[in-house]
């Protein structure tokens, strides 16, 4: 089953304060504005995440915190690979509907 992902999709990330969800949320705003709306992060829920190019999102403590203040259709968990190579950047993300 495919979960397709448009310009009218709101995601929240969960991973985003780590390097490779923050690198990855920069890239998914950089290209045709897509709408990252929260980050989720269990201990920094209340605080703001700020990308390289001065981008803000705000940090829920769990997705259902954050999917009832910004009411996306999709959760991206980010994993960064077990095996990372010299200088390139791998990542499994997993667009999970919301209900």
């Amino acid at each position: 089953m495919s979960i397709l992902v448009n310009k009218d999709t709101k995601i929240i990330v969960q991973g985003l304060t780590g390097k490779t969800g923050g690198f990855h949320t920069e890239q998914a705003l950089a290209y045709h504005g897509t709408q990252m709306v929260a980050g989720v992060h269990p201990t920094k829920g209340g605080t703001n995440w700020t990308g390289s190019h001065g981008e803000t999102l705000p940090i829920y403590a769990s997705v259902a915190e954050a999917k009832e203040a910004t009411a996306p259709g999709r959760a991206a968990p980010t994993l960064p690979s077990a095996t990372p190579l010299s200088n390139e950047r791998r990542l499994l993300v997993i667009f999970l509907s919301l209900p």
